[in-house]
């Protein structure tokens, strides 16, 4: 099914009719703190694991990263991932354990701009003949390009975000907008 129109609706509603299902993924290029608020709101228990793609490109604002922290603090059931390289994929998964039973891709961005704008962006159910290999992808994206918020915290509180540096850290090389002290 072409979803088009309520896709907040379409994503938040989706963890009561996969009943089986306990943990989502979201893989966006771009994320907004309402939405992942509203979906942790909605599925406190479930393991929710967000991925902002498009980091490794334009970095995140202060004020950004300090609202997703505050939502890692109020919620221990959400993890909320940066990828390292920039990654635009649209892939929204319910899971029971490892398997999918569930899952949308399109073009709409986790963010208020992609999910409350009718006919602006679109979400399509994915065939299961698919999830295996949509599996691979998320699992593969984030064991190699993905840093947690909580290691990155520690490194973006000093930063002021205005130029490009690069840093080893946890053995992954990570692009930070940004110049440290």
């Amino acid at each position: 099914m072409l979803y088009y129109t309520n896709l907040d609706k379409t994503v938040l509603g989706m963890q009561r009719n996969t009943a089986s299902s306990n943990n989502i993924v979201i893989v966006s290029g771009y994320i907004g703190y309402q939405t992942i608020k509203m979906l942790a709101d909605c599925c406190n228990d479930v393991h929710i694991t967000i991925i902002y793609g498009m980091y490794g490109n334009d970095s995140i604002s202060l004020p950004l990263h300090n609202a997703l922290k505050e939502i890692q603090c109020q919620y221990p059931n959400v993890e909320i991932l940066y990828s390292t390289i920039p990654v635009h994929s649209k892939i929204y998964t319910w899971n029971c354990d490892d398997s999918i039973k569930r899952a949308l891709i399109g073009s709409a961005n986790f963010s208020v701009s992609g999910m409350m704008n009718d006919y602006k962006e679109i979400l399509s159910d994915v065939e299961k003949d698919v999830f295996g290999n949509l599996q691979n992808y998320c699992k593969d994206f984030v064991i190699r390009i993905c840093l947690h918020l909580t290691r990155l915290a520690a490194i973006l509180e000093p930063v002021n975000v205005q130029f490009c540096a690069f840093y080893l850290f946890d053995a992954i090389l990570l692009k930070i907008k940004g110049e440290f002290d």
